[in-house]
């Protein structure tokens, strides 16, 4: 997937001389992922030249891993942007994998806090990586009784925030209020509360907990076969304060501004369609579209009015 491909490459995270980036991919496994990544972004940012760099062999690692780990992708036609994502920063986050040590304050007596601090160790404390410190965010789901102060609490880790579109919406703050807003279920799931144990059409909603600093966002834009193609506007700065709990943990309370890098269009249908990229370059500070061979610098504003599919923000 080219388009996934220009989005990343132009992510300081992953830049060749990004340090911290180099460290990790020192301690890679040989023939990992992230091996092969580490050298396609060398080739990539220095071709002088300006020849077209294929990740022929890039890409090719990836089928053979894929292959290996029974991870099912059936082709690079056929599949989704989204998918490609997941599977590609999975398999480079196996690559480097190694255990951390979590620690969360003594001081510490927010239940909900306890809990998803226990659920990010039960997930991450064996299986920690610079993919998962970067990329991975935590969601929060709240389920209260509306018969009784009573609520519970789920945590569960997200690599890329997947939006609806509802009707009416036409800007990613609406999509994402929209996913983020209370909710009743409905009668045929209801719920028995802990606390006075009634059966209840409880109330929930879904935020964001822990945020991380490269955030990845699709809008979905399918419903079975029908695409939904209408402009949803963007820009290039959001603020995602209000569709977030951002805890702050041991007084740390990272920005919840982002700033635009990237957007992956794709034309068409699905199973069908056509993608193409809008990348910064953070060297030069020029927006370009990079549709297959033909790359051109492009104003933000043209960027702006595109119909993006996936956006690729990182935390200012």
């Amino acid at each position: 997937m080219n388009s996934a491909l220009q989005c990343l490459s132009h992510l300081l995270t992953f830049h060749p001389l990004n340090e911290k980036f180099q460290a990790e991919c020192e301690s890679a496994e040989s023939e990992s992922m992230i091996d092969a990544w580490f050298e396609f972004q060398r080739e990539m940012w220095s071709n002088k030249r300006q020849q077209m760099v294929v990740p022929r062999n890039l890409l090719q690692r990836f089928q053979e891993l894929c292959e290996t780990n029974d991870l099912y992708f059936e082709n690079f036609e056929q599949n989704d942007v989204h998918e490609f994502l997941v599977l590609f920063l999975d398999l480079m986050h196996r690559g480097i994998t190694r255990p951390v040590s979590f620690r969360i304050s003594s001081k510490e007596t927010n239940d909900v806090a306890i809990k998803a601090y226990d659920t990010w160790k039960r997930f991450y404390e064996t299986d920690y990586s610079y993919i998962v410190h970067n990329f991975h965010s935590q969601k929060i789901t709240l389920t209260s009784c509306p018969n009784c102060s009573y609520y519970t609490s789920n945590h569960e880790p997200e690599q890329v925030l997947t939006i609806e579109i509802p009707r009416g919406a036409h800007t990613i703050e609406k999509c994402l209020e929209y996913h983020t807003r209370k909710h009743i279920l409905d009668k045929e799931n209801l719920w028995t509360c802990d606390k006075c144990h009634k059966k209840s059409q409880a109330i929930q909603r879904t935020m964001l907990w822990k945020t991380p600093d490269i955030l990845i966002i699709m809008l979905k834009r399918y419903s079975g076969r029908r695409k939904i193609s209408r402009h949803i506007a963007f820009d290039e700065t959001l603020d995602i304060k209000d569709y977030t709990v951002n805890y702050a943990f041991a007084g740390c309370n990272p920005s919840t501004a982002y700033a635009l890098q990237a957007v992956s269009v794709q034309d068409g249908s699905l199973g069908g369609g056509h993608y193409y990229a809008y990348c910064k370059n953070n060297l030069d500070k020029q927006w370009r579209c990079y549709n297959d061979t033909n790359v051109t610098i492009t104003p933000i504003e043209k960027v702006l009015q595109c119909s993006g599919y996936v956006f690729f923000y990182k935390r200012v």
